[in-house]
């Protein structure tokens, strides 16, 4: 992507999305209940899921090559999931307003910014 982004002329953005299982989000009665049918024994995708979380927090802090949007739920008590990786359209709407927002910003910014100095 970023040898096309290059060779084309073009800016490019990458997103990580949030996740049910990583952040600070408070939980609706039913995303609880997804969060608690989940059994990190038996369950390979929780544990991936926690730990590659983790690992694009850190990558996206350090290395500012994609947008990290783990955190974007964690202030949100309304439910947002309707599965354990789908988001409703709240959800849906308030990950769209993000990107847009920050690709707005970021076109008028001669320099790369991240997702904390604007939320």
């Amino acid at each position: 992507m970023k040898a096309l982004s290059k060779a084309y002329g073009f800016k490019l953005y990458c997103f990580w999305q949030p996740s049910l299982y990583y952040g600070h989000k408070p939980l609706a009665p039913f995303e609880q209940q997804l969060v608690n049918a989940s059994n990190p024994q038996t369950d390979y995708w929780y544990t991936a899921e926690i730990a590659g979380n983790a690992e694009a927090e850190t990558r996206a802090a350090r290395l500012g090559d994609f947008i990290f949007l783990g955190g974007l739920f964690d202030s949100v008590k309304d439910p947002l999931y309707i599965d354990m990786v789908h988001l409703d359209p709240l959800g849906n709407k308030l990950v769209a307003t993000n990107i847009a927002e920050y690709i707005g910003f970021s076109a008028k910014s001669p320099e790369p910014i991240g997702i904390a100095a604007h939320p």
